[in-house]
């Protein structure tokens, strides 16, 4: 039981230091930019993002072995937090990329059925870490991919979860 927890100890404050480090950094920069309310509102989705990316249960939701994505995942919202700060439009640009997955993923999840099989609800949850990926390989490249993702995955995946009941 104590190699269990320990493990479990291992897994958990790299995620709590990443989003401890990573909330801190954002909070910087909004209140650097606080007479900007574009900047401000940027930085309180980004921070969104990571409440819903590191739920209160985060714990019970992950196996140990997502939870080194998840750090990932954080550290590539404090480079895009970053990098934005220093070229806003470059980041709403690539922005665009993204923006389609997210809205539809959200669609996805506020539509999807109590009936709905087992086999969708974990496809939805597929697409959800595929969505993860490629915010990495677009806006913090140098922390690499998991594994080989892009538009045109995304959009696979997308009308698998389509035909699925």
């Amino acid at each position: 039981l104590l190699a269990v927890a320990e493990r479990l100890q291992d897994s958990v404050i790299p995620v709590l230091t990443a989003y401890h480090e990573t909330r801190d950094a954002l909070s910087g920069l909004q209140q650097t930019n606080a007479d900007n309310p574009t900047a401000v509102a940027f930085y309180g989705d980004l921070r969104d993002d990571l409440v819903r990316l590191v739920p209160l249960n985060f714990i019970d939701l992950y196996e140990p072995d997502r939870l080194m994505h998840i750090v990932r995942y954080i550290k590539a919202a404090g480079i895009r937090a970053q990098r934005a700060a220093i070229d806003f439009e470059k980041d709403q640009t690539k922005q665009k990329e993204v923006h389609p997955f997210g809205e539809r993923l959200n669609e996805l999840i506020n539509t999807l059925s109590p009936h709905a099989s087992a086999e969708k609800r974990n496809a939805v949850e597929e697409f959800f870490w595929m969505l993860e990926e490629f915010k990495v390989s677009v806006f913090a490249q140098e922390l690499k991919t998991a594994f080989p993702v892009s538009k045109k995955r995304l959009q696979s995946k997308l009308k698998q979860i389509e035909r699925m009941v």
